[in-house]
């Protein structure tokens, strides 16, 4: 490969690896961090009372924002119908402050599921951001005879889980009810969105513009 670069550049060994190394200042890597999952928690029962909505906090330290990667909701036995899965703000603590009204206020909507598949997993485009230390929950509405599993275990059971689970609810029609010590069983993964730091930013322009620079110089000399 460098020898490749180097007779299109007009590089030399040298200026080929000054290259790669600028080119590596500016690649990302991506990775999908889970941030909970109880799925493996003892299972208590099944909530049928949709809308229902499980809180959850994501990490304190990490990236600025995180995109999702993956969302399994564990669906109860005999589920049947369809459901919509939504992302909501839960700043308060509840989900959504502004309450609920179909999805209308919803952060993103993660799409259908079949209530017969039991486990679903949901992958959403990278335009749907979680903050850092953000508070967010995942509403599960739908149709049909539609329940959600859950545990009376409030931690993750994966180990490498970075957030945090907060309470479940149950939307009445006109406030949202916490279900006390049950929280549903889900495992949720999103990739940081990675940032380039300004000092690898400057040092892979400065290496770039020395290799190219370097490699005209030489040029230019071949021509006189």
């Amino acid at each position: 490969m460098k020898k490749n670069l180097g007779t299109f550049l007009g590089l030399s060994s040298w200026g080929v690896g000054a290259a790669l190394l600028a080119l590596c200042a500016f690649t990302p890597l991506s990775r999908a961090d889970v941030i909970v999952d109880n799925t493996a928690r003892p299972l208590i029962g099944s909530d049928g009372n949709v809308p229902t909505a499980q809180v959850f906090t994501m990490p304190t330290s990490g990236a600025a924002t995180y995109t999702i990667s993956s969302l399994t909701l564990s669906l109860g036995a005999g589920s049947s119908g369809t459901a919509e899965v939504y992302v909501y703000n839960a700043t308060s603590g509840n989900p959504p402050s502004l309450g609920y009204n179909g999805g209308g206020n919803a952060l993103y909507d993660l799409g259908s599921v079949n209530g017969a598949t039991g486990v679903v997993n949901l992958t959403s485009p990278s335009s749907d951001i979680l903050s850092l230390s953000g508070t967010y929950a995942i509403v599960l509405a739908g149709s049909g005879t539609i329940s959600w599993d859950y545990t009376t275990t409030a931690g993750n059971s994966n180990v490498g889980a970075t957030g945090t689970l907060g309470g479940s609810y149950d939307w009445s029609g006109t406030t949202w009810g916490i279900n006390s010590g049950q929280f549903f069983q889900m495992d949720l993964n999103a990739t940081p969105v990675p940032e380039v730091p300004m000092t690898g930013a400057v040092m892979g322009l400065g290496t770039l513009a020395i290799a190219l620079g370097t490699a005209l110089r030489r040029k230019i000399w071949a021509a006189v």
